[in-house]
């Protein structure tokens, strides 16, 4: 059967677990969840960076969602999709066990990093109050009417995920396709539309799931509007852009290696922060994003040293839209996208219509100004039935060339987003 390409949008996790009888669910472990989740952002980075300009996901959502896919696994399908997605699963493979520790530790992981510090306003008379720091993340099922899903699995994604199965008829595909697009558009403030684009779901469609992830937050300390000035940007290709250039001054952890410049920008709170990579060769992007490695970027997040800076950033917002169906299957696990080979007994037991992963669709969206950052992104899986001192100068931090950026939620260390600025939109006049 031919699978349909379409634009990725943001995540959408799915889950199916059956406990094995008299066996004890182990102990959430937040830490192995997360390692697992950022060691995955760095190989699904090495995989997209080939391709030209901005770069934008965000790897909690899509690992996420995942993973909660590969609960309703078995076989040699679940243990491909443990090796990709690092998951600190128990053997066998289909264990459930494993799988409740898991869901417990996401339960967990999501209550850390959704907690926000009290909401305030920009400080200027009349303008709209903002929360601080806020990150929510919702989850949602779409299910073909009278499918035999495993019950215990819906269990689990209601407990664990606050995922309720809405009951469909795929056979209508616009108006399920309406209905996800709307639940997604009011779960991320209207940041990301059509997430599933025109002609999915298909008819042979069994089981959406979808996950939603927004972040809004506030700088610890705004940047000037006034300060804010056109600026050259050197780009790919030695293309030159004015920007919007943004300017502080201030104390900021900042620190380099052999090949980088970071800065770690905090927001209102110190829950999370956005650490900016600078490349110290002008030509050194392609270099630097081939060093990556979880040890290095998990260092950056520890180091404390920092000074005066004065840091230059541009103001930007853009979004990104990728299928990942073809990419995850060449990391490791094309059995899950294969109808001859998935394993999904684990979701629903049809032997006349076995199930396997259709398409995985990522949008993701950011924008970054004086004030601060706002950043959305859904992602869908649509399952198938087959047949220092102040007074010291401030030291220059500036980003007029392509740059990474990580947003990083600071107690657990786990990767929000993660992006390239390698083509900026021209500032308008």
């Amino acid at each position: 059967m031919r699978r349909s390409l379409v634009p990725a949008l943001a995540l959408l996790p799915l889950l199916a677990l059956r406990p094995a009888s008299g066996e004890a669910p182990p102990t959430a472990d937040v830490g192995a969840l997360v390692a697992g989740q950022n060691a995955f952002a760095l190989d699904l980075y090495g995989r997209l960076k080939g391709g030209a300009g901005n770069l934008l996901f965000s790897p909690y959502s899509i690992h996420s969602a995942l993973a909660m896919t590969r609960a309703g696994a078995a076989g040699e399908t679940a243990a491909q999709m443990d090796r990709v997605l690092h998951l600190p699963v128990a053997a066998p493979p289909s264990g459930a066990g494993a799988f409740a520790g898991m869901a417990a530790a996401w339960k967990a992981l999501v209550a850390l990093i959704a907690t926000a510090p009290q909401a305030t306003d920009y400080g200027a008379e009349g303008r709209k109050q903002v929360p601080a720091y806020n990150l929510s993340v919702a989850n949602a099922l779409w299910g073909q009417s009278g499918f035999p899903f495993v019950p215990a699995y819906r269990a689990l994604l209601k407990d664990a995920f606050g995922a309720d199965l809405n009951d469909v008829d795929f056979a209508q595909g616009p108006r399920v396709r309406q209905q996800i697009n709307d639940w997604v558009l009011e779960k991320t403030n209207q940041k990301i539309k059509d997430l599933i684009p025109e002609g999915l779901p298909t008819a042979d469609t069994r089981l959406a799931l979808v996950n939603a992830i927004h972040f809004l937050a506030q700088w610890d300390e705004p940047f000037s509007e006034q300060g804010t000035e056109p600026k050259d940007f050197t780009g790919e290709q030695g293309r030159v852009v004015k920007v919007k250039m943004m300017r502080r001054t201030g104390w900021f952890r900042t620190f380099e290696d052999q090949d980088a410049r970071v800065l770690a920008l905090p927001y209102k709170g110190g829950a999370a922060e956005m650490l900016l990579v600078l490349p110290k060769d002008p030509a050194g992007l392609p270099a630097l994003e081939a060093g990556l490695t979880l040890a290095r970027i998990g260092g950056w997040g520890q180091r404390k040293e920092g000074g005066r800076t004065a840091l230059e950033l541009p103001r930007f917002t853009f979004e990104a839209a990728t299928d990942l169906s073809t990419t995850l299957a060449a990391m490791g696990m094309p059995d899950a996208f294969a109808v001859a080979k998935a394993d999904f007994s684990e979701m629903a037991r049809q032997p006349e219509e076995p199930l396997y992963i259709g398409v995985v669709l990522h949008k993701a969206f950011i924008a970054v100004d004086e004030k601060g950052t706002e950043a959305a992104a859904a992602t869908a899986v649509l399952m198938r039935a087959g047949s220092a001192p102040n007074h010291a100068e401030p030291v220059p931090f500036v980003c007029d060339r392509p740059f990474l950026f990580f947003l990083r939620h600071v107690s657990t260390g786990a990767l929000l987003f993660a992006g390239r600025l390698a083509a900026p939109a021209p500032a308008a006049d």
